[in-house]
């Protein structure tokens, strides 16, 4: 299994720690762990490695902005590509706890 994860952070943390030996790929704009991507989910180049599974791990929360759309399409669309399970879950919660949700 390779997995991908965009995003590296609360999410990102806590898998590193639950399966420190897994083959792991983080996608991030600022974030480096492990395995990283420099990138933005709204434009990012396919990366050369086909990965089995990704995890879309975003900050935001519904209702979305045409930003976390374009992002999550962009993601959806390399995962199609290469074939690859995809599960979306938001980290906005643990990260903002005083947000609605």
């Amino acid at each position: 299994m390779k997995l991908l994860v965009t995003g590296g952070g609360f999410i990102g943390r806590a898998i590193v720690r639950a399966y420190p030996d897994m083959d792991i790929t983080f996608m991030s704009r600022s974030r480096k762990l492990g395995n990283w991507i420099r990138g933005e989910v709204t434009a990012f180049a396919f990366p050369k490695t086909e990965f089995t599974h990704i995890i879309h791990a975003p900050l935001f929360l519904p209702p979305f902005t045409p930003y976390e759309n374009t992002g999550f399409s962009r993601v959806q669309e390399y995962a199609r590509h290469v074939g690859a399970k995809l599960l979306y879950i938001s980290s906005g919660v643990a990260e903002n706890p005083t947000d609605d949700y």
